[in-house]
């Protein structure tokens, strides 16, 4: 059985829609029953990620996107681990921006946050 984590990612900064422009998918993903999903965060946009692996890493349906107090959030899911890395090389891409990551395991579970910058990596509290 496969570990899943939700992951909120939430931006900041002062280059949110470039940031969103990259991770969202060209086209929704279609699943085996014929459905459509907005894929908000794909992570084979991110330079750095290793693109044969990342697909099978993050679920491609049920993902959201919505605004709070001027900063973007995405919520995913992963299978087997959380998007750590995959946020810290878009950290590195966009230097001026801050990204929180805020992970869970399914179900229940305490949260981890960790607060990205400058491709750098902190955890908060």
């Amino acid at each position: 059985m496969a570990n899943y984590y939700s992951n909120l990612l939430t931006i900041m900064g002062p280059n949110i829609k470039g940031v969103l422009a990259l991770v969202k998918a060209d086209a929704p993903n279609v699943d085996e029953h014929g459905q459509t999903h907005e894929l908000y965060f794909d992570p084979q946009r991110i330079a750095g990620s290793r693109k044969h692996d990342c697909m099978r890493y993050v679920c491609l349906d049920h993902q959201e996107i919505w605004g709070e107090d001027g900063s973007a959030v995405i919520r995913f899911d992963t299978v087997a681990y959380p998007a750590f890395y995959l946020i810290l090389w878009l950290s590195e891409m966009f230097r001026a921006n801050t990204f929180k990551l805020r992970w869970w395991f399914q179900p229940g579970g305490n949260p981890n946050i960790v607060l990205f910058r400058d491709g750098e990596a902190s955890h908060a509290c």
